[in-house]
């Protein structure tokens, strides 16, 4: 997961929490898509 990613990833969740009725689409692209690691440890 690139930085940028990293950084943002909490704030999607803290989002649908607050505010459940909004719709929520999961869109994946990228330079790792799907990856859950940084890019440092590989």
């Amino acid at each position: 997961m690139c930085s940028r990613c990293h950084g943002f990833a909490k704030e999607p969740g803290l989002l649908a929490e607050r505010h459940p009725e909004l719709p929520v689409v999961v869109r994946v692209g990228g330079l790792s898509a799907g990856d859950t690691e940084t890019l440092s440890t590989r």
